[in-house]
């Protein structure tokens, strides 16, 4: 994740990661190490990630600039909640 210049990393856990992906974390980390460098071509899980909208709790550390993914939910309500309250658009293609 980039913001303002500063880059975080994400932690995910294989519990949410079979939540999200149906596949673990080392499943998930392969098919990223299959692709190679070429950054034209995604796998599976990148592009799982970018076709949804989710409602994700994390916890931020900021010494060590990683996230801890703590819930992701895909549940309409939660979204909307979140974006309400942030004031954010949601855009659908």
């Amino acid at each position: 994740m980039e913001h303002n210049g500063d880059k975080g990393n994400f932690l995910i856990w294989d519990a949410t990661c079979i939540k999200m992906f149906d596949k673990t974390a080392a499943e998930c980390r392969d098919e990223l190490i299959a692709v190679g460098d070429d950054i034209k071509v995604f796998p599976p899980c990148v592009d799982e990630i970018l076709s949804k909208n989710w409602a994700v709790r994390f916890k931020y550390h900021s010494q060590l600039r990683q996230s801890s993914v703590l819930y992701v939910s895909e549940e309409p309500h939660y979204i909307q909640t979140l974006t309400t309250t942030l004031g954010l658009k949601v855009i659908t293609n």
